[in-house]
């Protein structure tokens, strides 16, 4: 009884570790995936701030041009 008791025991021990060892290799991938979203964020930032200065530049240049006829 004990035996079995043990060896139930460390089966369990060893399910255990590899579903820890799994569970790191996920957050791992969730870790990179945040990263990559933090990145493109970013990116997306950067490019609706470009477009609105361009937009900006245009939309004077026309105010310009208006004022000018």
């Amino acid at each position: 009884m004990e035996k079995e008791l043990l060896k139930e025991l460390t089966k369990l021990e060893k399910q255990k570790d590899k579903l820890l060892t799994k569970k790191q290799e996920i957050q791992k991938q969730i870790d990179n995936v945040d990263n990559k979203i933090k990145e493109y964020k970013s990116y997306k930032k950067q490019y609706d701030n470009l477009e609105k200065k361009v937009n900006n530049c245009i939309n004077n240049k026309q105010a310009e041009e208006k004022t000018n006829e």
